[in-house]
């Protein structure tokens, strides 16, 4: 069922993901580590890991280079609309909303064991919406910013 033809309860527009700008000082960084770890891995006659690290460079730099895509999400009674792809209520567990000064993060918990969950980015003045149109259908459960998340912060990932 397509969202304009259910009650939208709350809506709001984000990009798919936080750009955090890198600067040149970053790239010569991600390169020093690159050659340090290649440097080791030919000195150690180990070719596995110099294509690992070569495909993980080329992953981490497409990544970095990549512009998110703008997406409108709404919640209606049966789920939420990430464009124009239902995630339904049956299938997630709760939710927590993170909040920052600059962007809070929407924090989907899923039923499913094989995927962990969704983050969502959120303004700060569309946050009480959200959290109002959850709340109807979802338990709100607090959780703790992970490791791997605030390394991706600090890396500016």
């Amino acid at each position: 069922m397509d969202a304009n033809k259910e009650e939208i309860l709350c809506e709001w527009k984000a990009p798919e993901f936080r750009k955090n700008p890198k600067s040149a000082d970053w790239f010569f960084g991600f390169g020093l580590i690159v050659i340090a770890l290649l440097t080791w891995a030919i000195y150690t006659v180990n070719i596995m890991f110099v294509l690992v690290i070569l495909l993980g460079a080329i992953a981490l730099l497409s990544w970095t280079v990549r512009k998110p895509k703008p997406y409108v999400f709404q919640i209606t009674r049966t789920g939420m609309y990430v464009g124009k792809n239902l995630v339904s209520f049956q299938d997630l567990e709760s939710f927590w909303i993170f909040e920052f000064p600059d962007t809070n993060i929407l924090s989907l918990k899923l039923k499913s064991r094989v995927s962990p969950g969704m983050h969502i980015l959120v303004a700060p003045k569309d946050t009480p919406q959200v959290r109002n149109a959850l709340s109807q259908f979802l338990v709100e459960t607090e959780e703790q910013y992970s490791f791997a998340d605030w390394l991706s912060d600090y890396l500016r990932f």
